[in-house]
């Protein structure tokens, strides 16, 4: 799931290389109201192109057994991302790249989010509890945009559960500026670890 000031047509170079560096799949959904689809962005047609990709892939013709699945979500493509995990035990493995812990906690913080909470939205923080899936954390250090700690944060409630793989914590870089390369190194490194401990990867969802 991609971020909030993207869309499948930017990301075509980045899932191309993705699928040649770690000689995967890649399913990629689009939200309503971005590029061409229809309809307007919202929190609900965030989730309901991740739900639609998700049952494309295990219900339509690829018939994929969902623990050959790993979501993939960048920025805001976290929210849809997180809570399709979490409502899929049957997932073991997860990407989440420059994460946020929700819409409020990303841009003022714990405490707005507390007083917001009715307005706050892809409140990842209370979802990551339900994940069962190993999950792969990329922030950059420096990220202006979605903080660091947002990551952090996340990494540490799955790391409590031992549900955390090595994070990739990326010195000085920002929200845009992720360097593929070690990104892709990471993430090959959680299908690996997925396919030696009999989890077979034949698709990966971006």
């Amino acid at each position: 799931s991609h971020g909030n000031a993207e869309d499948i047509g930017l990301s075509i170079p980045y899932l191309e290389n993705l699928a040649q560096q770690c000689q995967c799949d890649v399913f990629a959904a689009e939200y309503d109201g971005y590029s061409i689809a229809p309809g307007s962005p919202s929190e609900a047609g965030c989730y309901q192109a991740a739900n639609a990709g998700f049952s494309y892939l295990t219900a339509g013709p690829p018939q994929l057994d969902a623990s050959t699945i790993v979501p993939v979500g960048r920025s805001l493509g976290s929210g849809p991302t997180v809570d399709l995990v979490s409502r899929h035990p049957e997932i073991r493995g997860m990407v989440l790249m420059s994460a946020l812990e929700s819409g409020a906690r990303a841009v003022f913080g714990k405490t707005a989010s507390v007083i917001g909470y009715p307005l706050d939205i892809f409140r990842n923080y209370k979802k990551i509890g339900d994940v069962q899936a190993r999950t792969l954390v990329i922030h950059g250090t420096d990220d202006g945009v979605v903080p660091c700690q947002n990551g952090r944060n996340l990494y540490e409630a799955l790391d409590q559960r031992g549900l955390a793989h090595e994070p990739l914590w990326l010195s000085g870089r920002g929200h845009n500026d992720i360097p593929h390369g070690p990104c892709f190194v990471a993430i090959s490194g959680l299908l690996e670890y997925l396919a030696q401990n009999s989890i077979v990867v034949a698709a990966a969802e971006e």
